[in-house]
């Protein structure tokens, strides 16, 4: 694994803490939701160059068809690997030309996968709208202004 500052414990912790807040104090444990982190990067956090899509959950270290539970699990999409995913996975990679190209309109005309379609007919009403487009620059600011105090 690349070292990536804290990306991973915080993804963890993320993730832990969704599962967590599912249940308040005395709640039956049985009523909870399996929690499925999907995470789309835009860097390679692993340096295996052949695969682009990791699936972490809970197992046994010597026995890896034993898993404990399914409460916990983190799906990594690295996106700069994503044009070798296996083509049987059709619906992955209309996703990930989403994520990608979601600006190229001709490119995204190819996609027919109707749900992804869906989304990008809604991105581009949301484009449109000038209260969205300020929030999405308040944002993008605030990001930014995120990043320079954290390298001080």
């Amino acid at each position: 694994m690349r070292q990536r500052d804290p990306w991973s414990a915080r993804s963890i912790y993320y993730l832990a803490k969704t599962l967590v807040n599912q249940l308040k104090q005395g709640e039956n444990y049985e009523s909870l939701n399996p929690v499925v982190g999907i995470h789309l990067l835009g860097f390679d956090l692993f340096t295996d160059p052949s695969q682009a899509l990791w699936c972490f959950e809970l197992r046994d270290r010597r026995q890896h068809q034993v898993r404990l539970g399914q409460e916990l699990q983190l799906h990594i999409v690295e996106l700069f690997k994503a044009d070798r995913l296996n083509p049987a996975s059709a619906s992955l990679s209309a996703w990930i030309t989403f994520f990608q190209h979601s600006q190229e309109e001709t490119r995204m005309n190819q996609v027919s996968n109707p749900s992804v379609q869906q989304a990008f007919e809604r991105l581009k009403a949301l484009s449109a709208d000038e209260e969205t487009q300020r929030l999405a620059f308040v944002r993008e600011r605030a990001l930014r202004l995120e990043e320079i105090f954290a390298e001080h």
